[in-house]
């Protein structure tokens, strides 16, 4: 599937719809699908996932199609990863120094 965007939508969600989502990637109606139905409208190879929410409110919504599921759970961060290695690579450095740094503080006699 495409990569619409990399990281979660925050949608609003009403128990009495039912939702579509959209598996391709493809859809201008993000994160819902454009044709719900058996078959994607724009790419056939995929199927839009019907989701009924149990309670009204927002929900997090998958923003890059990785995930196994309509719910975001953070495989969106691999990917940023994967598209920005040199900037991940320092954000990482920085928060592992500052780690040390305050625990090698709190830790010292």
């Amino acid at each position: 599937p495409s990569t619409p965007q990399i990281g979660p939508y925050k949608v609003q969600c009403s128990s009495k719809e039912i939702y579509h989502f959209c598996t391709c990637g493809e859809s201008a109606a993000q994160p819902w699908c454009e044709a719900p139905g058996d078959r994607c409208g724009k790419v056939p190879e995929f199927a839009p996932r019907m989701y009924q929410p149990q309670h009204d409110g927002l929900k997090i919504m998958c923003g890059c199609k990785k995930a196994p599921d309509s719910f975001c759970n953070g495989t969106c961060a691999l990917l940023y990863a994967d598209i920005n290695p040199v900037l991940t690579s320092i954000y990482s450095f920085a928060g592992c120094f500052v780690f040390g740094v305050l625990s090698t503080w709190m830790a010292h006699p």
